[in-house]
């Protein structure tokens, strides 16, 4: 960060801090297999330190949610890296 920033999340981020800016996805509905890719909510602004797995793979749903909005799913082995990840940087 260059200067002192509060997001629209209500975090706080003082200047020089390493931050990664970016979307997310959402459950969504009751079904477990439903995350929804926010594009219209706020970007996110996290704390680089807080970050443990990017960059895995979701595949779409052959169902929509409310809005019509496409709807993905964790594949097992995406959800299994990513554990993997969380416990390999929490020693």
């Amino acid at each position: 960060m260059e200067k002192d920033f509060t997001c629209e999340w209500g975090t706080e981020f003082k200047a020089g801090n390493v931050v990664v800016v970016g979307k997310y996805y959402q459950n969504w509905g009751s079904s477990e297999g439903s995350d929804v890719f926010l594009l219209t909510f706020p970007t996110i602004f996290l704390h680089v330190a807080h970050v443990r797995a990017i960059k895995f793979p979701v595949l779409p749903c052959d169902h929509r949610v409310q809005g019509n909005d496409l709807a993905y799913t964790l594949p097992d082995y995406s959800l299994a890296g990513i554990q993997q990840a969380v416990a390999i940087s929490s020693f």
